[in-house]
């Protein structure tokens, strides 16, 4: 038996079963079943029909993509979360550091926090 490189394919094969079962139905009332039969084995020559064992293996590989897209878009997910969670790591600590010079501002000149001599802390940046 020689196939197609198209139907070597369980789903290729298996779609078009399908669809060769719904197109055989509407001429239902054209064909007999004698007739019916003997296209159904004329295409079984050319495109075997999918067996329960390959639909098996094909419903097994169709749900291992399904687990491998998943933990894909997972650990998009978690990278993603790890990134935002650093970003407010980040803005945490500026705060605390913002309400430290706020609490050694209160009362008194800002200015009057740096010792004269001292850069500002702008100026040691540069």
């Amino acid at each position: 038996m020689s196939m197609s490189r198209r139907w070597d394919r369980y789903y290729d094969r298996l779609e078009f079963w399908q669809r060769l079962h719904e197109r055989l139905g509407r001429l239902g009332n054209r064909v007999d079943a004698a007739d019916l039969g003997k296209v159904m084995a004329a295409v079984h020559e050319r495109v075997p029909i999918v067996t329960p064992d390959e639909q098996r293996e094909l419903r097994l590989k169709t749900a291992e993509e399904e687990a491998r897209r998943a933990q894909s878009f997972h650990d998009m997910h978690a990278e993603a979360v790890t990134g935002q969670k650093g970003l407010i790591a980040h803005a945490q600590v500026s705060v605390s550091q913002g309400e430290a010079a706020m609490v050694a501002c209160t009362g008194k000149s800002c200015v009057s926090v740096f010792a004269l001599d001292d850069p500002l802390p702008h100026d040691a940046e540069r």
